[in-house]
């Protein structure tokens, strides 16, 4: 009974110290996503201020499918219905099948292409689809907003997904 107690006791402590750890560093974690995320992005378009990408003629489409290892975000950029690129900015796919979510690597060979000129990648077919369907989600919104006039002044001049952020993490 009292080695059941000292368990109990030590399953208790452990979980409350886990929990102080979580609620410490929880939003570091977040910021640190985030960080990565825009990191992304960089390459992608010259800013990620939205004001400035709508002056530009630039649209970011920001997408969620679910990949094999669950919930991707997927951020296709676009102009006058060409794609620029995609970036997925969060996923949790298996390492090594991850691979293709490499701007160099398959991922990569949207930039320029229609969004049915990419195939699926075999042995990660999973993933490479759920990629495709976010591309032709975007390629379909991008298409059926060309012509129409966009008012930039509506759009507000701020910089995409960094709300929250802490300044060091900026």
């Amino acid at each position: 009974m009292k080695t059941l107690l000292v368990v109990a006791l030590i399953g208790v402590l452990a979980g409350t110290v886990l929990g102080i750890a979580h609620s410490l560093t929880n939003k570091r974690i977040e910021a640190n996503r985030q960080l990565a995320a825009l990191q992304q992005l960089e390459d992608l378009v010259p800013t990620t201020d939205q004001a400035e990408l709508c002056r530009e003629g630039i649209r970011l489409a920001v997408l969620e499918e679910s990949g094999y290892g669950g919930r991707m975000e997927v951020v296709v950029a676009t102009k006058n219905s060409q794609i620029l690129g995609v970036r997925v900015t969060r996923h949790n796919e298996t390492p090594g099948f991850a691979d293709i979510l490499d701007p160099a690597a398959w991922i990569g060979r949207f930039a320029g292409e229609g969004p049915n000129d990419v195939d699926t990648v075999s042995g990660a077919t999973v993933t490479s689809r759920a990629v495709l369907r976010a591309v032709r989600e975007a390629a379909a919104r991008s298409s059926l907003t060309d012509g129409e006039s966009t008012d930039c002044e509506d759009v507000p001049s701020q910089t995409l997904r960094t709300e929250g952020l802490s300044d060091e993490a900026k």
